[in-house]
Parts: structure tokens; C-alpha cells; sequence
């Protein structure tokens, strides 16, 4: 190892250069065995897992370069294992040995620098197509040195998105996941080398690669291809360890909300730096994806943003803008008013806000404020987790519709105009109201949204909500309601239809 000594300043830049040159002269001897691997045997480690001997002889390579060089650096391997220090490299040195050993050339080596537990270089390289994927944190990520970027897939039904399985996770998840994705439209397929699935999501060949349970040599220099390449992925490092792994999910930006609520795994942009309070070891994994799934367990970090947001122009007959707001925009009649806001949808069950302005029956112990006031109030039962009726969504969408189109009666008791804008409130504008505003935007508006995932989209960036909000903005059980009564909508208006016909 002698050509490895004198070349590399002990600094991110020299082990930047040892990562290129040592995965490369690795993927030399990988490349030799595949060539003569119809001549040799393999060995089972366990289920649908080979082990062949080039696994070990890369894996001892790499690990003899590595400590040559930078001695005091740890090294954790696919198969010698290894420690975790502060500096690591973590190494796969054959994923996808099915297919190395089957004679299909679709495997590769993955290896990842990582510094006080953030992965800071990242390299897969396909020896037998010659394909080297790099990337440092901060630098961009390239192919053969030739920047890439994620596909700019806009909408699940253009979507390839590739799945990984583990038997650490029950077969019954994994398919519920896959069913998701399939309903979504999505095509889905499996390559059986995640951290190939990972490279190809950074360049475009792939629109997300999703494995319920990962091993951190196979997950991690891909998913900072990903995040260098302009994609979103789960904060593996929070949500998993390098010893135990975790879930994975990277993905073009305009479907990783979706695939978020179909595999039930947290996402973040790769600026957001914010703590999630995740287990670490596997079966805690498991058990939080389930609590994610249901939106009871975990809360996601809650960030300073306006009081109400315009998401959508020209609604209804009276063509009226819609806001969402929390609490504190829908009890601001000021800010109702400078905004032409005559309408409240409130979507919270928990939440009462008293807009009266010619009380009928005065305040006291015992009364509440009745009367009317400048804005039409209309509130909403949806429960911020389990327990709402299918029906409620349902509901609420056609509450919201007909409070767009309603004609005022023209009385005293009636001070509100016709039209004027609208606003739909939660507690905190996040996921109840995001879910109606979803379902009102793609069944009212399907040429702007083809897809509730669209919607979905649309109103995290106009609502400010961040990637590691989204998990539960909306969170996954509104998610579902808003789908199954985008179903019944659509047999609600054939029947409509029909009786219309029939008159």
C-alpha cells in the first residue's frame, strides 16, 4: 500500500482524493471477479443474501488504504464490521452481491467518510459500467465527474420510484407500502442494490428509493448523493445509527411528501438542521414508522410563519382568494379585514373563536356571546389524528364549496355581502386545514392539480411548511381521509350529474 502514504493531506480534501482513487482501484479487483465469477462459488450468509469471496478481499483492501493513511480513522465494513469514532468510514464493499454472483452487472461499492456523525463523503462505483458517483457535502454531486441532478418528475402517476425489502421489517408492511405507491400511480420496481437505487434517484433514473430497514454502508454515501443533488431524504443519522441502521427514503422534491405519508418515514431539504426525538435501534424503528402511520407519537418541529397564507386565486363564483391560517390569523379581525376575509372555515373540533359583534344575548356565566358579526363562521369537527368519520372530510369539502357559492339573504340579521374571500383555520394552519385545502384544490381546480399529492405540494410552499414538518403536514391519517373522499366526490357529482340529467 505503499502508493497510498505520501499523497493525501490529512484535511476532508486529502480523504476526498484517497475515496476516488482506493474505490476505483477496489472496483478493479470487484471487476476481475465478476469476470471469472462463472468459474467460482458463492456461499449463502443467510436468505437470498450471497456472500462470494470478492466481498472480503475489496472490503480488505479498502480497509488497508484507509488505515495507511489515516490510521486514527475508524472503519466499519459490511463484513469485518469495525467502531464508530467521531472520523469513520463506512464501506460496503460488494451491494448487490444476488446479482454479482447471478452474472447481472448491476452491484457496486459504497463508501461514505463521516465526521462527528455527519456523512461529509460519499462514492458508489459500478465497476462493470464504470460509473463513479461523488460527492462531498456542500460540493454538488457528480457522475464521471459530470454534475447530476434529481428528474424534475412532477406527479406520481410519471413516477418510477424503486423499493428495497428487509426481512427485519414484516412482509405485510412492505406491501401496504408498495400498495400506496401502486394507488398513487406510481411504477413500482426493485433493482436489488439499494445503494445503486440510491445513485440513480441522484441522477434522475430514478424518482425515489424507499427501504423500511437499511444497513448504514448500504444507505449512506447515496443519500448524500441525493441531498447534493437537489433531492429530499430522511434523516437517516436521527432516525437510525450506523450499527443498527434504519429506514431510508430519498426522492425528487415533488413526490417525497407522498412517498413520506406512503412509507411513513420523516423527510427533510437538506438545510434543515432542526432535532428530531427518533429511536435509534431497529425494532424502536419499527415501532415509531407505526406511531408515524398513526400521528400519534411523534410531533414535528413547529417554525414561525405568517398568520395566514394565500394559497389559491379566483374560487368559486365569486372568484375568492383562499387563505390557511392558524388560531391566530382567524381570531384577528383586522387582519381578516385587510385581507377582504368574510369567510372562516375552522376545521378545529378543539378550537372556538368568538368573532360576534351584535350580541342578541349578552356575556355572562352561564352564556356565551350570541349574534352576528362581519364574518360568515362556519366550524368543522375534524380530529387531529384517529377518530374522524370518512364522512367528516367529506363534509367539510362540501361545506366549503357551498360556503363559496352561497347567495346572501338581503336582512339586517344578515350583514355579509356575497362573495369575499376565504379563510380555512386549524389550531396551527398545519395538517387538518392543509387536507381540506388539498381536496377543495384538486377536485375544484384537477388542471392545476391532476393529483392530491400536487395540492399537497402546492401548499407547503405557499403555507411555509418545511420538509421536516411534512410527515405530518397534513399528518398521514388526514392524508387518507382526504384520498377515500376524493373517491366518494367523484361518485357524489355522477350521481348529481345523473339527476340533473333525468329532470
Amino acid at each position: 500500500m505503499d502508493e497510498y502514504k505520501p499523497r493525501y493531506s490529512n484535511d476532508l480534501s486529502g480523504r476526498a482524493l484517497l475515496c476516488r482513487e482506493v474505490i476505483r482501484s477496489a472496483g478493479a479487483l470487484v471487476l476481475s471477479g465478476f469476470k471469472a465469477s462463472a468459474e467460482r462459488g458463492f456461499s449463502l450468509k443467510g436468505p437470498q443474501d450471497f456472500l462470494t469471496e470478492t466481498d472480503a478481499a475489496s472490503e480488505a483492501h479498502i480497509r488497508e488504504a484507509i488505515a495507511a493513511q489515516f490510521p486514527d480513522d475508524g472503519f466499519l465494513g459490511e463484513e469485518g464490521g469495525g467502531t464508530v469514532a467521531d472520523r469513520v468510514w463506512v464501506v460496503d464493499p460488494v451491494d448487490g452481491t444476488a446479482n454479482f454472483a447471478r452474472g447481472i452487472p448491476h452491484f457496486c461499492i459504497s463508501i461514505t467518510y463521516v465526521e462527528h456523525e455527519r456523512a461529509e463523503i460519499g462514492a458508489i462505483y459500478n465497476p462493470a459500467l464504470d460509473e463513479l458517483y461523488f460527492c462531498r457535502r456542500g460540493g454538488g454531486a457528480t457522475l464521471n465527474d459530470k454534475a447530476i441532478t434529481v428528474s424534475s418528475t412532477a406527479t406520481f402517476d410519471a413516477a418510477s420510484v424503486e423499493m428495497g425489502w428487509s426481512r427485519r421489517v414484516p412482509d405485510e408492511t412492505y406491501l401496504e407500502t408498495m400498495r400506496q405507491m401502486l394507488e398513487k400511480g406510481a411504477n413500482v420496481r426493485r433493482g436489488a442494490s439499494g445503494a445503486l437505487a440510491l445513485a440513480y434517484v441522484a441522477d434522475g433514473r430514478s424518482d425515489a428509493y424507499v427501504e423500511l430497514h437499511m444497513n448504514s454502508w448500504d444507505c449512506l454515501a447515496g443519500l448524500l448523493l441525493v441531498a447534493e443533488a437537489g433531492g429530499i431524504v430522511c434523516p437517516f443519522l436521527e432516525i437510525g445509527s450506523l450499527l443498527g441502521g434504519g429506514p431510508v427514503l430519498a426522492s425528487t422534491p415533488a413526490i417525497a411528501a407522498g412517498v413520506s405519508v406512503a412509507s411513513g418515514i420523516p423527510i427533510r431539504g437538506k438545510e434543515q438542521a432542526a432535532e428530531l426525538q427518533l429511536a435509534r435501534n431497529g425494532d424502536g424503528v419499527t415501532m415509531r414508522i407505526a406511531s408515524i402511520r398513526r400521528g400519534n407519537s411523534m410531533d414535528a418541529p413547529v417554525y414561525p410563519r405568517p398568520a395566514i397564507s394565500l394559497i389559491a386565486r379566483g374560487l368559486g363564483p365569486h372568484g375568492a382568494d383562499l387563505y390557511i391560517g392558524g388560531s391566530d390569523g382567524a381570531r384577528d379581525l383586522d387582519l381578516l379585514k385587510r385581507h377582504g376575509i368574510t369567510i372562516v372555515v375552522n376545521c378545529a373540533i378543539n378550537l372556538d373563536i368568538n368573532l360576534v359583534r351584535e350580541e342578541e344575548v349578552a356575556v355572562n356565566d352561564d352564556l356565551c356571546a350570541s349574534g352576528y358579526a362581519d364574518i360568515r363562521y362556519y366550524k368543522l369537527g375534524m380530529i387531529d389524528g384517529d377518530g374522524s368519520p370518512d364522512t367528516m372530510m367529506l363534509g367539510a369539502y362540501y361545506i366549503l364549496d357551498g360556503a363559496l357559492r352561497q347567495t346572501m339573504p338581503k336582512r339586517v340579521t344578515y350583514p355579509f355581502a356575497d362573495g369575499g374571500n376565504i379563510l380555512v383555520n386549524c389550531r396551527g394552519g398545519r395538517s387538518r386545514s392543509v387536507s381540506l385545502v388539498a381536496l377543495f384544490l384538486h377536485k375544484q381546480q384537477p388542471h392545476l392539480f391532476p393529483t392530491l399529492d400536487a395540492a399537497v405540494a402546492h401548499i407547503r410552499e405557499h403555507r411555509e411548511l418545511r420538509p421536516d414538518e411534512w410527515f405530518e403536514t397534513p399528518k398521514p391519517m388526514l392524508y387518507e381521509a382526504a384520498r377515500r373522499a376524493s373517491a366518494w366526490i367523484d361518485l357524489v357529482e355522477a350521481a348529481r350529474a345523473e339527476a340533473r340529467a333525468d329532470v
